[in-house]
């Protein structure tokens, strides 16, 4: 996401490609959502007549498969505008279905790689909007390389919250999935390395993962749920 904003500088986000007519925009004021063409004051940049809003109105549900939480607004108002995927990627769609959080924090816990290869399917069963979003097998496969999968599991467990955020805000969920707490728990793991202290990070670290693995469980659960039923 991007903004917030005024109508002046969507406008000149128009301009810029950053924003379509039919990218969704999120408004302050009436804390809904709207396409951006809904909004009379962008209409002019979006080179749209009367004539063709009206046409719009009528086919909106065609526009996209993505439903928009709002009615055209007027007036002034601050809006933060959502990404647009890429030309070329394979954006699809949410595919995720429920899954108890107890369930997935005990077999996390005592199922050796079972959360490396649930998670790294929940990876490829979400929309890729930006290049370097990992598929199932990329998500899985170089969690095994080497040296370099030092690095790759915090990337995957940060870019897993940071997309099952994205993803609930565009269906008007929170962003609740820990994205700061994964990044504190894969720093603390240096703490392992100091002598006495190491007790305390890893008690520490045991707390913070199953804290961490009941949020991003419940938030895919609340994603699932929304999707299922038509909102995504």
């Amino acid at each position: 996401m991007f903004g917030p904003a005024n109508e002046g500088a969507v406008a000149q986000w128009i301009q810029e490609g950053r924003v379509r007519r039919d990218t969704v925009l999120h408004c302050h004021e009436t804390n809904t959502r709207c396409f951006a063409w809904t909004v009379s004051a962008l209409q002019p940049a979006l080179g749209l007549s009367g004539q063709e809003v009206a046409q719009l109105m009528q086919d909106v549900r065609g526009l996209q498969q993505q439903q928009p939480l709002a009615s055209p607004v007027t007036g002034s108002a601050d809006f933060i505008a959502y990404r647009q995927p890429q030309t070329g990627m394979d954006v699809g769609r949410v595919a995720i279905s429920p899954f108890p959080v107890i369930g997935a924090v005990l077999l996390s816990i005592f199922v050796h790689l079972f959360a490396l290869i649930y998670y790294g399917l929940v990876h490829g069963n979400l929309p890729r909007r930006r290049p370097d979003d990992p598929s199932a097998a990329k998500a899985i496969g170089f969690s095994f390389i080497p040296f370099f999968n030092i690095y790759w599991i915090c990337f995957f467990w940060v870019r897993l919250c940071t997309r099952i955020n994205d993803e609930s805000m565009r269906v008007g969920l929170p962003p609740a999935a820990p994205r700061t707490l994964v990044m504190a728990i894969c720093w603390s793991f240096l703490g392992l390395f100091i002598p006495l202290l190491n007790i305390l990070v890893i008690i520490a670290l045991i707390v913070m993962v199953i804290t961490a693995l009941v949020q991003i469980q419940t938030s895919l659960n609340r994603l699932a749920e929304a999707t299922q039923h038509g909102v995504a």
